[in-house]
């Protein structure tokens, strides 16, 4: 009825027959890009995201050396210029090169992310400058 509101009273049934036919497509290719998931109730697979995790406890210690990392970090040539997330990425990469490779650099942090890697960044860094005074 709708296909005929849509087409006019005129319309033929090759018309119609070619229509459901492109509607039938674009169903079928709509379809065909929905994961299913039998726990999830409308039918897309939930993506899990998965990083390497590290424990962050702060401490006096370690905040005061994040902190210093950080100024020192935000001052340094390569992100002075820089605004917004180059920036955080900037500074991230300069106080710890090997944890943001480890945590950030297979899936780079996005304009709007919540940024949940962030405490394993800490933690990373953490263990990292505990390493290096022992």
């Amino acid at each position: 009825m709708i296909i005929h509101q849509l087409l006019g009273s005129s319309s033929s049934s090759q018309q119609l027959g070619l229509l459901y036919h492109q509607i039938t497509a674009v169903l079928v290719v709509a379809a065909s890009s929905v994961h299913t998931n039998k726990d999830d109730i409308i039918g897309i697979k939930e993506k899990v995201f998965e990083f390497p995790e590290f424990d962050y406890n702060e401490t006096p210690k370690t905040e005061t050396a994040w902190r210093e990392f950080e100024a020192a970090c935000s001052l340094n040539q390569q992100c002075l210029g820089l605004e917004e997330l180059e920036k955080v990425r900037c500074v991230r990469k300069c106080i710890s090169p090997s944890c943001y490779n480890e945590i950030y650099a297979f899936d780079e942090l996005e304009e709007g992310e919540i940024d949940i890697r962030f405490p394993s960044f800490k933690g990373c860094f953490a263990s990292r400058i505990t390493r290096r005074r022992v």
